[in-house]
């Protein structure tokens, strides 16, 4: 059980949508949480994101890993109605959740045989589907162009307006007393052998009973700390049309996602670039075109922004998550890639369960930090420097 120190229980490294709501979900669960943030709270990829929240099929899957995700997937889409009905209750923040579903386009012949296959995929999963027609399309969407063969409407799906929900999780974490040290960069881990004793920012050192890691791009860059994460930047841009598209979609083009406030936000390039954040002229000329093959009538609307985030990657294109067997005392939550804020609720209620002892809520045992080789701790005693 937590217990009242001079320490907080858990530090978390990272203050995304990721380490917001573990810290969240921490702190109603009784522990004393500090966060420690580089920058503002949500600034980072949390904030670039588009926010569609799609649940997977294959949870029976002989796929360990296709079933991991869907699993997941699948608990943390049903939990963001509850989420979000709590949050607007805690912080009066509306996190703008939309419940209408995705269509998935076809535009060609291959993709219309592709979602004769997905949608029987999710149909044995049990997850609600639809295969429209082109007339049912254009009836729900007047505005797309004349090359859509059709779509595979996606119920299940949601969209969060993941800006609004970085605002409310900083908000609601605080309220729960979670400590939120901003412009605080974490250094280092210190350990004693194989546990991990606390964390070293700048020129002081902070002990606890546990660490987690949920740094993003960042979280390869933290000294003792060895994880194959690196960033996948991703651009994105937001156009005003003088027309209502009524659903997320969702084709070979990328996405299209129309928020409550007319804008239409259009994403996401996959970059490997670095920790360069630019938006570049060729990025918004390729989203720009995507988005008009979908829609050709974007041609006459209005360009509002562009921006980029650096997505959480790791080196073999799966979430980093869970205790380590070489490092104790330590959790990694990271590595999300583009599933961040679909993730970040089961997510946080792993980490709960990890740091109280429960069994997981669910298994995410080909996620683990132990499947990679290198040894978790690069460092055995980092030299702590006293407060």
């Amino acid at each position: 059980m937590p217990t009242s120190t001079s320490s907080p229980d858990v530090i978390i490294i990272g203050g995304g949508v990721i380490g917001l709501m573990a810290a969240w979900r921490l702190a109603q669960a009784g522990y004393g949480v500090t966060v420690f943030e580089k920058g503002k709270p949500g600034a980072e990829a949390s904030s670039a994101a588009l926010g569609i929240l799609l649940a997977a099929p294959g949870a029976d899957s002989s796929d360990e890993v296709v079933a991991a995700h869907a699993r997941m997937s699948q608990a943390s889409v049903a939990r963001y109605p509850d989420i979000a009905a709590e949050l607007l209750a805690l912080t009066h923040v509306d996190v703008a959740l939309r419940t209408e579903g995705v269509l998935h386009l076809a535009l060609t012949d291959d993709d219309a045989r592709m979602n004769q296959r997905i949608a029987r995929e999710y149909q044995a999963g049990g997850l609600p589907v639809s295969l429209l027609s082109a007339e049912d399309v254009a009836r729900l969407e007047p505005n797309l162009g004349p090359n859509i063969q059709g779509a595979l409407h996606l119920q299940s799906a949601q969209q969060v307006d993941n800006v609004r929900l970085c605002a409310a999780l900083t908000l609601a974490a605080r309220e729960a007393g979670v400590i939120i040290q901003s412009g605080q960069q974490v250094n280092a881990l210190l350990a004693e052998g194989r546990r991990v004793t606390g964390v070293q920012v700048g020129g002081q050192s902070h002990r606890t009973d546990w660490v987690v890691v949920a740094a993003g791009s960042w979280s390869g860059s933290i000294d003792g700390l060895s994880l194959p994460v690196r960033p996948a930047k991703g651009q994105a841009i937001a156009l005003e049309a003088p027309f209502v598209i009524n659903h997320s979609l969702e084709s070979a083009y990328g996405y299209i996602a129309p928020r409550r406030d007319g804008r239409l936000v259009v994403g996401a390039t996959v970059e490997e670039a670095g920790f360069d954040k630019r938006s570049t002229a060729q990025g918004i000329l390729e989203l720009l075109a995507r988005a008009i093959q979908v829609i050709p009538a974007l041609k006459e609307a209005t360009f509002l922004q562009a921006w980029a985030g650096l997505r959480p990657r790791a080196s073999d294109d799966l979430p980093v998550l869970g205790p380590s067997a070489r490092a104790e005392g330590l959790i990694i939550a990271t590595g999300h890639f583009q599933k961040g804020i679909l993730l970040a609720p089961i997510t946080a209620q792993l980490v709960v369960d990890w740091v109280s002892g429960q069994p997981p809520t669910v298994d995410v045992t080909p996620y683990s930090p132990d499947r990679f080789r290198e040894p978790l701790l690069s460092i055995v005693s980092p030299k702590e420097v006293k407060r």
